[in-house]
């Protein structure tokens, strides 16, 4: 029998997408959270990765208030703990700089169209030792990989997440050592919700691995020379009568153009760190042109068909290191921005468009950091969609990550180190 909830962890996620908590016990949860929140310092969300400010600490105090509609979860991997997710208020008002919120915003621009979607995340990972060397050596699907120890942590994490309630598609080895790919969803209509299913998904992940003395990495790209990690999104758009509009609407083909239109501006949110961009290279399944191609797993934007009919898209550049709320949030505000426009999409691409001739490539998506802080920067779309305060907060974030990791202050390894720490 489960030990009764005792504590809880008030939960939320950073603009560099490390989950924090604040642990208060029951009582001052029943008494005091629920009703009046817990005061932080109003710089709580202006760290870097490196865990410093990287902004001039601001004065005053902001409220994490629990999810009202929301009961605690018990976690099992603590004893008598359970997990609330957080916004954050200031002066009693949602506050411009909370992730949960802004993808709320962009929930109820939906809800105001009649408009609705159904999500699915493939969350893949390295499962590592203790000395960050791989678990082992197998391939793609090889049977081998489940060997072992390794299959009381991939079984310790479907049945913790079946637990959960996630719906599981999928489990298998990638291509990588010790590299798996877990499919999650679908997660319909409430998308703060399966943004909040995507960040329990990982920490199940991080802590199920480590019962069993394994270190779990979302790290876009742990090791040279292998298959880097991403974190696909799948997306359908219905409408009110649960009519699939990428089958039945133009609406639906504008929204998955407004996605591909704005990808170079979304980089930042959705490929955020240095080490993201070692995956953004040729042949690596990720996407590196701005295209979309019908089963096309080289194109960062997949039209996903069921038999002979478009279903969904999945759009292939985020990785684990993305910030769960703000990368659904953004892919919201961007198909909006389609059919607000009536954007349309390109021609169809079937080839990897690495093997195009040069002048009939696609445009290159951001392949450095640099320069996807440079089209958020100045992005139209991206002023509008995030606000000018909550915009340069993630631009200072983003610029004191990079001024970190091109430095000469620390060793190249020592920085991949970090990063293997935090992600």
């Amino acid at each position: 029998m489960a030990t009764p909830i005792k504590h809880i962890q008030l939960t939320w996620t950073d603009l560099s997408s490390i989950t924090h908590c604040l642990m208060v016990t029951k009582n001052h949860f029943e008494s005091t959270s629920k009703s009046q929140g817990d005061n932080l310092p109003q710089s709580i969300l202006s760290f870097s990765f490196t865990g410093r400010l990287t902004t001039d600490s601001p004065i005053g105090t902001v409220q994490l208030i629990p999810d009202s509609n929301k009961s605690p979860l018990t976690i099992p991997w603590f004893d008598g703990v359970g997990i609330s997710f957080t916004n954050f208020y200031k002066d009693g008002t949602p506050w411009v700089h909370c992730p949960r919120d802004f993808l709320a915003r962009q929930q109820k621009i939906l809800e105001e169209r009649s408009l609705k979607l159904e999500v699915g995340f493939e969350l893949e990972f390295y499962l590592l030792k203790q000395d960050d060397t791989p678990i082992d050596f197998t391939i793609l699907a090889e049977t081998k990989s489940f060997q072992g120890n390794t299959w009381s942590v991939i079984s310790g994490i479907i049945r913790t997440m079946e637990m959960f309630g996630i719906p599981i598609w999928k489990y298998h080895a990638e291509s990588g050592p010790g590299q798996f790919e877990i499919a999650i969803g679908p997660f319909t209509e409430f998308m703060v919700e399966a943004a909040d299913v995507l960040v329990l998904a990982r920490q199940t992940i991080y802590n199920i691995a480590a019962q069993h003395d394994m270190k779990a990495t979302f790290l876009p790209k742990p090791f040279a020379g292998t298959i880097g990690s991403g974190c696909h999104v799948h997306l359908s758009l219905k409408d009110c009568l649960n009519r699939n509009l990428f089958q039945e609407s133009l609406e639906g083909k504008c929204f998955a153009a407004g996605i591909l239109r704005n990808l170079p501006s979304l980089m930042l949110i959705l490929t955020p760190t240095p080490n993201s961009y070692d995956r953004i290279q040729p042949q690596a399944g990720s996407g590196m042109f701005q295209c979309a191609g019908t089963e096309n797993k080289k194109a960062p934007l997949r039209l996903v068909k069921n038999g002979n009919v478009w279903d969904r898209i999945e759009v292939n550049t985020p990785d684990g290191t993305a910030n769960p709320y703000l990368m659904l949030g953004s892919l919201i505000g961007a198909g909006i921005d389609g059919v607000t426009h009536a954007y349309s999409l390109p021609p169809d691409i079937s080839v990897d468009p690495i093997s195009l001739p040069k002048e009939s490539q696609p445009p290159r998506l951001p392949g450095t950091l640099v320069e996807a802080i440079r089209r958020f920067q100045v992005s139209k779309f991206i002023g509008e969609l995030y606000g000018k305060e909550l915009r340069d907060l993630i631009i200072n974030i983003r610029q004191a990550e990079l001024d970190y990791w091109t430095s000469n202050d620390e060793s190249t390894e020592k920085k991949h180190q970090l990063l293997l720490k935090r992600y």
